[in-house]
């Protein structure tokens, strides 16, 4: 049996401002997009800003780091005039921790054939998330207040209370000053329990194993303050009211229940569980046979289960165990220094939610995006070799890995507003997991494409193109030359990926923005809107060597230095995401999408290692 408990602090930091500009310099305003863009509709045709944005983006030099980096001067300069309440403050988002363990496990062997263990783990986690001022940047103290409340509810300052406790005894927002908290702070309180048991039996070659579990978990949100939003009833059960407005701040759902953002969210319970089981065969002169398969019932994450953690109580409706059949079938042959494995698999996962906040132009707000009944598909083959060559020391090593991770299924979504919990929208998110392949007619004289309608006036689909899971590449392959020889290792390999994509933004896959501001979806729309962008292929070269010595059989000292990305391709895109914003055609009759966001491996890079060990 063992008992462990954890216990830590993890911050990071980020900007933070209030009644200023956004500082940002990829800030979308900033960017040369903005300003103009080649077709007309997107009302963007202002070409001598756009120059100028360009400009001061791609010129090297001290005089252009403003426009590529934070201004970190302008920022001290904002506040010092502000009077010594800083609009620009660096904050620090902390997730502590507190983790006890309980693990209880026992083993018995039948005979020398059949192995059974069994055993119960139960876990108590608790952790804090809140966030604290970490630099005021020239300035006395941070207003805590939600700058995004205070567009819908000026003139009720109880609502734009973060600490509406403090607000309340003092009749002022609070003044933050360096480490103090603000803006949200509230426990997640997760509790599992589960027993579990396994056993294992060889024969000769065969080996079989099987494992069950069955378990309950339980989380609950924890408000440590209480925001002036979402300010729930008093001690006495009553409504809470602002003294100086006379307002009314308790709020209420669409079922009528009190929104509450202080004090333990209702409690969420789930049965967990799992079954496993596992062959595998060995045939003399190196062949091994193997096969697995799972079914895995667990419970959703806690992340993603209430529409706003930050700010309120409130659950998502619909929610349930996330469901995993997974399989897996594999052949190896090891012999005489080579090594080759091919490996199948397919997995199913369904019931996935997901939660995400942005800002909706549609509604001039800042809103809650719940999604529920996500599934995935993930199918593919792995294959891998290593081959001795007739060379003493060098070996050829090859891996290569094509797979099908894709979403299936029709996910529902609920969009509320922040400030309110009022659902804006509701329903399907019908091009999630795919969008239709129109058929085309012909086309305009102008290259526009016509396509074809039935008899009821509805367009033509001949097909649907899927989207994709955008975990990593589905389609890779290394080809590598190993050398290792008295102490002295070397490597070479050639690196190619293919077939990454896009993260996408949900919003983009619903009806409301395919069909924009007219209301009418056409082919056009559809596919511009709900398409997931594909990254190019990738191809990359990498070394690395190394030596150790050893010293009187005590101490070894040793060096390594490795080189990627020899090539220095520097257009590698490794991940990304789709914007949540929408973009108004000049005509008002359709949506455009806001730029995306992409990450990049670094170009040519190195590392040298040198150690002693004794």
């Amino acid at each position: 049996a063992s008992l462990i408990f954890r216990t830590g602090r993890n911050g990071s930091t980020a900007l933070d401002w209030y009644d200023a500009a956004d500082p940002r310099p990829d800030y979308y305003r900033s960017l040369p997009s903005y300003a103009y863009m080649e077709d007309s509709d997107y009302n963007r045709q202002n070409e001598e800003k756009a120059a100028w944005a360009t400009f001061c983006w791609t010129e090297r030099g001290e005089e252009f780091n403003k426009y590529q980096h934070l201004d970190w001067d302008r920022l001290y300069n904002v506040n010092y005039m502000a009077g010594g309440r800083s609009k620009y403050a660096v904050e620090e988002r902390h997730i502590d921790q507190n983790d006890l363990n309980l693990a209880v496990n026992a083993k018995w062997n039948m005979d020398n054939h059949i192995t059974l263990r069994g055993g119960f783990n139960g876990k108590i986690n608790r952790t804090e998330y809140y966030k604290v001022i970490d630099d005021l940047l020239g300035g006395e103290y941070f207003l805590n207040v939600d700058s995004f409340a205070e567009r819908d509810f000026a003139a009720n300052q109880g609502k734009l209370q973060n600490d509406l406790d403090y607000y309340l005894a003092h009749g002022e927002a609070e003044k933050i000053t360096k480490g103090g908290k603000y803006g949200y702070d509230y426990l997640a309180q997760v509790r599992k329990a589960n027993v579990w048991t396994s056993g294992t039996a060889k024969f000769d070659a065969l080996t079989v194993s099987a494992a069950l579990s069955a378990g309950i978990e339980s989380f609950w949100r924890e408000g440590l303050v209480r925001k002036g939003l979402f300010a729930g009833l008093d001690e006495n059960g009553k409504e809470i009211v602002d003294p100086t407005s006379g307002k009314v701040l308790t709020s209420y759902d669409s079922n009528g229940n009190v929104i509450t953002s202080k004090g333990k969210s209702a409690v969420s319970t789930f049965g967990t569980g799992s079954a496993k089981v596992m062959a595998s065969y060995d045939i003399p002169g190196g062949h091994r046979f193997s096969a697995s398969a799972g079914y895995f019932l667990d419970a959703p994450k806690f992340s993603q289960s209430f529409i706003s953690a930050r700010t309120r109580n409130s659950l998502l409706e619909g929610l349930t165990n996330v469901k995993t059949l997974s399989s897996e079938a594999s052949y190896q042959y090891f012999n005489n220094g080579v090594n080759v494995k091919v490996t199948g698999y397919y997995t199913v996962i369904n019931d996935m939610s997901k939660v995400m906040s942005f800002y909706d132009d549609s509604q001039n707000s800042f809103t809650n995006f719940a999604m529920t009944g996500i599934n995935q598909r993930h199918a593919g083959i792995e294959i891998g070799a290593k081959i001795p060559t007739p060379i003493s020391g060098l070996s050829v090593s090859a891996v290569a890995t094509f797979g099908e991770h894709i979403y299936v299924g029709t996910p529902h979504m609920v969009q509320t507003v922040d400030n309110s919990s009022q659902i804006v929208r509701e329903g399907d998110v019908p091009y999630w997991s795919s969008q239709p392949v129109f058929e085309i007619a012909g086309y305009a004289a102008d290259g526009t494409p016509i396509y074809n309608q039935d008899a009821e006036g509805n367009f033509v689909e001949i097909g649907r193109t899927k989207h994709y899971v955008p975990s990593s590449p589905q389609l890779a392959a290394e080809l590598a030359l190993n050398y290792n020889v008295n102490y002295w290792f070397f490597e070479f390999n050639a690196q190619y990926f293919d077939r990454s994509y896009l993260d996408m933004n949900p919003l983009y896959r619903t009806d409301f923005a395919c069909a924009g501001g007219d209301g009418i979806m056409t082919p056009d729309e559809i596919t511009y809107m709900a398409s997931q962008e594909k990254f190019a292929p990738a191809f990359l070269l990498n070394c690395s060597i190394g030596k150790s010595w050893y010293i009187k059989r005590q101490y070894q000292i040793g060096f390594s230095f490795e080189a990627k990305n020899l090539l220095n391709n520097t257009g590698v895109r490794t991940g990304g995401y789709e914007a949540t914003r929408l973009i108004s055609s000049y005509g008002k009759d359709r949506y455009y999408r806001f730029d995306s966001k992409y990450f990049y491996m670094p170009g040519a890079n190195y590392m040298l290692n040198i150690y002693f060990r004794f």
